[in-house]
């Protein structure tokens, strides 16, 4: 769990980073994910972790791919904080495709989460989900479901499987965006800084913490404790651009920290307790 919050925080700086960045945006995906992918290959390397191309890691690298480019392209065609909270319908698709296909039963707590953590997401962009396009809320809401698939294929797989996909994913991505590479005229110094900083930090150490918890965290519980990614993203652009959040906002924060963290502690209790 600790693991995934350090990937959220890292998560979360990537609106300022591609705000920063006067690339197009596919441009911009696909150059983080060919970055974030010679990070993933040194560690697997290092660690000797075998690459398995089987069903399992061609669907996490597959609905990974369309998640990391759809996140970009929804930021440019509607406004960030739709984006961020379409994005973050992944754990209810998750608990649809689980339930209906799946036939997995979760508790009522599970449901209670996911509810207060929605209604913590919508009172911190209260008023602004009006104001994107439908095209991008659309593409936004499409990454939300790739983004529960991920979690969901990540969750029944071995590490060396989902380490695979995970590669396979940041390669697809840096495909689909590299014919928007050539549209790129001149690359300033400080751009390649940031483009680092997204593929090191923002991508690739964040996607081995995520791989690394998944062997522990269940796909939902990690799915949830993600959910502070969009919070934590608003913050970033206050402190470096001093726009203020929403009383909502706040409030929304705090339910959703306190959820997140009162359910997985429980969780946690829960199945310590049944090993014991």
């Amino acid at each position: 769990m600790g693991m995934m919050v350090a990937c959220s925080l890292l998560w979360s700086m990537g609106g300022l980073f591609i705000k920063l960045l006067p690339l197009p945006a596919l441009a911009i995906a696909s150059l983080r994910s060919i970055i974030a992918a010679g990070v993933i290959f040194l560690y697997m390397r290092v660690r000797k972790i075998p690459f398995c191309l089987n069903r399992s890691s061609f669907f996490i690298g597959l609905t990974l791919s369309i998640t990391l480019v759809c996140f970009v392209a929804a930021n440019k065609l509607t406004t960030a904080a739709n984006a961020i909270i379409l994005q973050f319908t992944a754990p209810i698709f998750m608990v649809v495709i689980l339930v209906l296909i799946y036939k997995q039963h979760f508790r009522r707590a599970d449901y209670a989460a996911i509810t207060l953590t929605f209604l913590g997401i919508a009172l911190c962009f209260l008023g602004e989900t009006g104001k994107g396009s439908t095209l991008g809320n659309a593409i936004a809401i499409c990454s939300g479901f790739t983004y529960g698939c991920m979690y969901i294929f990540s969750g029944s797989s071995d590490f060396s499987t989902r380490m695979s996909g995970i590669l396979l994913g940041q390669l697809m991505s840096f495909g689909m965006g590299l014919p928007f590479l050539f549209q790129v005229e001149t690359f300033p110094p400080t751009s390649l800084a940031l483009i680092l900083g997204l593929g090191v930090l923002q991508l690739g150490i964040p996607y081995l913490l995520m791989s690394m918890a998944a062997n522990d965290c269940s796909p939902l519980h990690c799915c949830l404790i993600s959910v502070i990614e969009p919070l934590i993203s608003p913050f970033w652009v206050f402190l470096f651009y001093g726009e203020q959040p929403s009383p909502f906002a706040v409030v929304g924060s705090i339910l959703v920290l306190v959820t997140v963290t009162t359910w997985s502690i429980g969780n946690a209790r829960a199945e310590e307790t049944a090993v014991g």
